[in-house]
Parts: structure tokens; C-alpha cells; sequence
């Protein structure tokens, strides 16, 4: 069996077409909008966080603080189809750094955990604005990649 093309069946019992080939594309299309969209992700991101308590004193450098590199690294992710655990993302890259950063800046748990949600809402608003999906491997990278950064 081909696995780029495989058939399954839906609840209908009529057949669907899974094809590898366009999951590629549709990663690599998010990790493009994610970068063409960039300044527009941070924000409406900042305007949301700036909600938190904690965040409305932050400057925009310190409310920054790592969401840009994290979002080159989500970026980097998408295009190489990262199939990491989140043990294995927690190890590295921005989010550990950016929790350390933001308890130092005063933030709680439950705050730094709303930023991430914040940003998940973010990407995904932007997605359906640009009219794509984020569902099966599309939403599963990148919800893996934002709950590695805050370990869950």
C-alpha cells in the first residue's frame, strides 16, 4: 500500500481520500502564514495578553519577550513535520527561558499558561481569516509545540 495515498472510510461509509501529500502542504502553508503574518500574530497577541493583570505594566519588549523567537521556532517545526514529544521540546528552544522570564516579571502559572492559549486563539484566527484548516497533523504539531511550552 502506497502510505501518501491511503483510503479510509467515514462514518458514512462512503470513501475519504488521507493523503500525506497534502498534510505537507498544509503545514507548510501554516509555517508561511505564521511567518508572512508575524507582526500582525504579535499584535493582536499583546492587545489580548495586555488583559492579564500582570502583563498591562509590561513594555512592549518585556511583553515580547520570547513569543518571537517562539514563533520562528513553530515556524521551524511545521515546515520540518517535528514529530518531537514535548519532553524532548521542554529540553530546548524558547519556553523554558520565556516561563523563567515571565515568573521574574511577576506573572503566575495561570497567566503565563492564558499567553499561550492567547497565542494558540492568535494563529488559529489567523488561519481561518486565510480560510485554512487547522485540524489533524496541521493542529496536532502545533498544539503539541504550545503544550510543550508550558509542560503540559
Amino acid at each position: 500500500m502506497n502510505p501518501s495515498n491511503i483510503h479510509t472510510t467515514n462514518g458514512n461509509g462512503a470513501n475519504a481520500q488521507t493523503s500525506d501529500a497534502s498534510n505537507i502542504k498544509g503545514l507548510d502553508e501554516l509555517a508561511a502564514l505564521i511567518k508572512h503574518d508575524r507582526d500582525a500574530l504579535l499584535t493582536q497577541w499583546r492587545q489580548q495578553v495586555r488583559a492579564l493583570s500582570s502583563a498591562k505594566a509590561l513594555d512592549t519588549p518585556t511583553l515580547n519577550d520570547h513569543i518571537p523567537a517562539l514563533l520562528e521556532e513553530i515556524v521551524t517545526a511545521l515546515h520540518t513535520k517535528s514529530d518531537e514529544t514535548i519532553p524532548e521540546i521542554l529540553k530546548k528552544g524558547t519556553p523554558p527561558s520565556h516561563g523563567v522570564q515571565r515568573f521574574q516579571d511577576g506573572l503566575d502559572i495561570q497567566e503565563v499558561v492564558a499567553e499561550y492559549h492567547i497565542l494558540l486563539g492568535c494563529i488559529t484566527d489567523l488561519a481561518d481569516a486565510k480560510v485554512l484548516t487547522l485540524k489533524g497533523t496541521h493542529f496536532t504539531l502545533l498544539n503539541r509545540f504550545l503544550s510543550g511550552a508550558f509542560g503540559l
